[in-house]
């Protein structure tokens, strides 16, 4: 059940990213066993691909806590995280595309780009570059 406070935390994380990078958010509730976890995902409107932002556990089905810890990720991803550049294909198709990331590392950017994908080979990725810090 989504509390008040849970689609609050929603609207303003949404509102974040479509400031931010115009892309909308999707989010994903999810319940393994005794775990619980709230990914986040961003969909670009230009092309509809979408992509991991944040994966938060959560300690039951109240997903308030993740929800702050994804906010709090979104005001604060841009100084604490490393900037990456991603040029990237879909098989079969003329053009490439740029995607940027926030992430810890090399690992963590593949993380969030293939997440999600039902077919992961059916994506090219030409490059990986960490961004200058300035």
């Amino acid at each position: 059940m989504v509390t008040a406070r849970q689609f609050k935390l929603e609207e303003q994380i949404r509102e974040l990213v479509r400031k931010d990078n115009k892309c909308d958010v999707q989010f994903i509730y999810n319940r393994d066993a005794d775990k619980w976890s709230v990914d986040v995902f961003t969909v670009n409107p230009s092309n509809g691909e979408t992509f991991l932002m944040k994966s938060e556990p959560s300690a039951d089905a109240n997903y308030e806590l993740a929800l702050e810890r994804v906010l709090q990720y979104v005001n604060t991803h841009k100084k604490d995280y490393s900037s990456y550049t991603v040029e990237w294909a879909k098989k079969g198709e003329n053009s490439n595309t740029t995607s940027y990331f926030y992430c810890t590392g090399m690992y963590d950017v593949l993380h969030k780009f293939y997440e999600g994908k039902t077919n992961p080979d059916k994506y090219i990725i030409f490059s990986i570059k960490l961004n200058a810090v300035g």
